[in-house]
């Protein structure tokens, strides 16, 4: 059943259909991606991605193949949260120089409108703490001995 939702700008959206972006593209147009997660999390995903006009692949190396030929300019992995993946995942991906993301990136792009760039340092930088300073007494005070 096809409902249609109206938008903040009173454009029309109707369950179902692909979302695309202001340009005419999907948002996921030339992104292939890797899901690496329990098989309903993963076929989820997959659904999402495939709808938005990305590909998703079941090894590293059709992944990598696939960027290769210029079949995809942009290869993710994609999985639930970045402590779960195994140290070997994360250094095949980081030899091929393909950024492990997490599974929040592809709802907040789906949310943007657009497709966000995988930036390798998602977290903001640490603010320094500034310690306050304290006015030095001006009288030197005798301190007691007795304690």
């Amino acid at each position: 059943m096809m409902q249609p939702i109206h938008g903040s700008e009173g454009n029309k959206l109707i369950i179902g259909e692909s979302f695309w972006r202001n340009s005419g593209m999907p948002i996921f147009h030339k992104v292939g991606m890797i899901i690496h997660g329990k098989v309903k999390f993963c076929a989820k995903f997959m659904k999402i991605v495939k709808h938005g006009g990305g590909q998703v692949f079941k090894s590293l190396q059709r992944l990598v193949q696939s960027l290769k030929y210029g079949t995809n300019t942009l290869g993710v992995i994609l999985v639930k949260n970045e402590s779960s993946v195994s140290r070997h995942l994360k250094h095949c991906a980081l030899e091929q120089d393909i950024p492990t993301m997490p599974a929040s990136w592809i709802i907040n792009s789906l949310f943007c409108g657009k497709l966000l760039s995988p930036k390798r340092d998602r977290c903001a930088p640490l603010h320094r703490i500034k310690m306050p300073s304290f006015p030095k007494p001006q009288v030197d005070v005798d301190m007691s001995q007795e304690i």
